[in-house]
């Protein structure tokens, strides 16, 4: 059965499931007052704005040491790349590890290997620029790619 044969055969449920979300996600007078009848919404959304500020301080100090790393490494653009990466690894891990040293540590671990790549073109002295970025950018697109397939055969 093709996607489209599919949808049309269970347009009902959709619609259906699409009501009972709109339902469930009734907006309320203020935005105050739908965290408040939302329990979670409010300590997600903290956690999102320290997650994004710590990853855009991330990626400005890389911005600032991107002259330092490109004398070291002999290819420039990386700063921001690695700012941004390891600031987010960080909140990443802190977040993790309130479940335990294991999940923190595997969070550090899959950091590891999506920066692969861009060790790699580190090590090769490939500025962060046109065939390089085109090349990380894929890299990073089938790292995403693996983690969503893999997460759905575990499922």
């Amino acid at each position: 059965m093709s996607a489209l044969d599919y949808l049309q055969h269970n347009a009902g449920n959709v619609g259906t499931s699409l009501q009972n979300i709109g339902t469930s996600m009734q907006l309320a007078d203020t935005p105050e007052a739908w965290v408040v009848d939302n329990p979670g919404v409010g300590e997600s959304a903290r956690f999102g704005a320290l997650d994004t500020s710590l990853v855009v301080a991330g990626a400005m100090l890389g911005a600032a040491l991107d002259p330092h790393i490109a004398k070291l490494t002999k290819a420039s653009g990386y700063g921001p790349i690695l700012g941004a990466v390891l600031a987010n690894t960080l909140a990443s891990f802190i977040a993790a590890g309130g479940q335990g040293w294991r999940p923190a540590v595997g969070v550090a671990l899959g950091s590891a290997v999506a920066l692969l790549p861009v060790g790699g073109a580190l090590m090769l002295g490939k500025d962060a620029s046109g065939n390089t970025a085109r090349v990380l950018l894929g890299a990073a697109a089938l790292v995403i790619g693996a983690s969503y397939v893999s997460r759905k055969r575990a499922a």
